[in-house]
């Protein structure tokens, strides 16, 4: 949901349990993080994004876009040959 989010070009509230935070998230850059085990930090998201302006979102969005446009479906094809590859030999993938 989060890349499906970004490539719509959406700012994303997503929890600090989600490995994919890591490439995805820049915290206050294009969406913000919350932890997922404590009810206020996720309300403090979520009212912080909706006291955003329309620009502030906006531009949140677009760094979303840009982020999420490294991360394309012919990407994670390569990606899921070369660990097939490396698991066939006996390697590791690249």
């Amino acid at each position: 949901v989060v890349n499906e989010a970004m490539a719509c070009g959406l700012p994303v509230l997503v929890s600090q349990a989600v490995g994919a935070r890591y490439e995805l998230v820049e915290h206050g850059r294009n969406g913000f993080l919350f932890d997922p085990t404590d009810d206020s930090d996720i309300e403090q998201a979520m009212v912080r994004m909706s006291h955003l302006d329309e620009a502030a979102r906006k531009s949140m969005g677009d760094r979303s876009r840009e982020i999420i446009q490294d991360w394309s479906p012919e990407r994670f094809g390569r990606q899921m040959l070369a660990a097939i590859a490396a698991a066939r030999d006996g390697g590791t993938a690249p």
